[in-house]
C-alpha cells in the first residue's frame, strides 16, 4: 500500500443509552463527505437493560451503542472505537474488527463522554479519526418522579423520596418526619422546625420542653403565664367617613403588661360590608401602627369595615379592635 492510510468515510451515526426504560431515538440525517451523500436512517428503539450497580453511592454503571457506515476500501482490515470524558482526548479504545457496530460499557451516570473511531488496513496504517460525538449519560430515575436514584430514599415509589428520620417511612406519609414524637402538623402550626429533632428545646423560654408542651397541649412559642397585649384603638379613618381609594389606616400604641415584651406584629383586615367578604388580609411586622390601603383593593361608592390586632414578641395575640 506504500504507506496510503485508509481515507476515513465512516461516520458515527448514533448513541444508545443502556438503562431500565425504552428509548426511542428520532430520524439523523448522516452528513455529507466525499464518497457518501446525505441519506436519511432510521434509529430503532433501543431496550435498555440495567448492567450492574455499583455499590453506595456511585453511579449506575450505563453502556451506549456505536454504528457507523462501512469503508469501501478493500484494504481494510478492521475499525478502532476511541472514548474519554475530554473532547480530542481518549483515554479508552477498543478494537471491533470490521464490524461497523460497536457497544461500550461501564460508563458513569452523569459524565459526559466523547467517541471517535478510525480504519486501519492489514498493516496497522491507520486513518484518522472520524467525526466526534458526544453523549451526557443521564442518572437512572427508576419510579420517574424526577428525582435520580441516587438521591432517592425510595427509587422504586414516585410518591416518595426523602425519609428524614430513616425509620422506613417517606415523609409524606411519616406524620413524624424527625421522629421527635411531635406530630409535622403541630410543630408547623406553631413555627418549630418538622425536620429537626426539637423535642427537648425550649421555643418560648418558659422552662417547659417543646415536647412537653405538646403533651400538655400548650403553646410552645408562649411563655407560661405569658399575658396578650391589650387590643388596639382604631384612630383613622373614623366611622362613616369617606376615604381615597388608598387609605391609611391608623391605631394607637402597643401595649403589653409583660415586662419586656414588645410589638412583633399587627395584622390588618378590610371587610366589604355588603357581603362580608375580606378585601384585605395582612400581617406585618413593619406596619404596625399605620398601613396605607394598596391601589385596586377598595372601589368607589362602597362600604367597608376594619380592624386590627397586636401580636407580641412571644407570638401573642390580642384581641381584634372594637369596631
Amino acid at each position: 500500500m506504500n504507506g496510503l492510510l485508509i481515507t476515513t468515510n465512516k461516520i458515527l451515526k448514533y448513541i444508545g443509552y443502556r438503562s431500565r426504560q425504552f428509548l426511542s431515538f428520532p430520524n439523523s440525517i448522516l452528513p455529507q463527505s466525499s464518497v457518501l451523500s446525505p441519506r436519511y436512517f432510521y434509529i430503532p428503539v433501543l431496550l435498555i437493560v440495567a448492567l450492574g450497580v455499583l455499590p453506595l453511592s456511585a453511579a449506575y454503571a450505563a453502556s451506549v451503542d456505536l454504528e457507523w457506515d462501512p469503508n469501501t476500501e478493500p484494504e481494510l482490515a478492521g475499525y478502532k472505537v476511541y472514548w474519554g470524558t475530554s473532547g480530542g482526548n481518549y483515554a479508552s479504545s477498543k478494537d471491533v474488527g470490521k464490524t461497523t457496530a460497536c457497544t461500550v460499557t461501564g460508563l458513569d451516570e452523569g459524565k459526559t463522554y466523547y467517541f471517535a473511531a478510525t480504519a486501519y488496513d492489514g498493516s496497522n496504517n491507520e486513518s484518522g479519526y472520524s467525526n466526534q460525538i458526544s453523549y451526557t449519560v443521564p442518572y437512572s430515575d427508576t419510579d420517574g418522579d424526577g428525582v435520580p436514584d441516587y438521591q432517592d430514599a425510595f427509587p422504586s415509589n414516585p410518591a416518595e423520596t426523602v425519609d428524614t428520620d430513616g425509620d422506613g417511612i417517606g415523609n409524606n406519609a411519616d406524620p413524624d418526619d424527625d421522629n421527635d414524637q411531635m406530630p409535622d402538623d403541630w410543630e408547623i402550626q406553631y413555627g418549630l422546625d418538622p425536620l429537626t429533632d426539637d423535642a427537648a428545646e425550649d421555643a418560648d423560654l418558659d422552662g417547659i420542653s417543646n415536647l412537653d408542651e405538646f403533651l400538655a397541649d400548650t403553646d410552645p412559642i408562649v411563655p407560661k403565664g405569658n399575658s396578650a397585649p391589650d387590643s388596639p384603638a382604631l384612630i383613622s379613618p373614623s366611622d362613616q367617613k369617606p376615604v381615597s381609594l388608598t387609605p391609611v389606616l391608623q391605631t394607637d400604641d402597643f401595649y403589653d403588661p409583660d415586662f419586656g415584651d414588645f410589638h412583633s406584629e399587627t395584622q390588618w383586615q378590610v371587610t366589604r360590608q355588603a357581603d362580608n367578604v375580606c378585601v384585605l388580609n395582612v400581617t406585618s411586622p413593619n406596619s404596625l401602627n399605620t398601613l396605607q390601603v394598596p391601589k385596586a383593593v377598595l372601589k368607589q361608592n362602597t362600604r367597608y369595615a376594619w380592624k386590627a390586632k397586636f401580636f407580641d414578641s412571644h407570638g401573642a395575640a390580642s384581641d381584634w379592635s372594637e369596631p
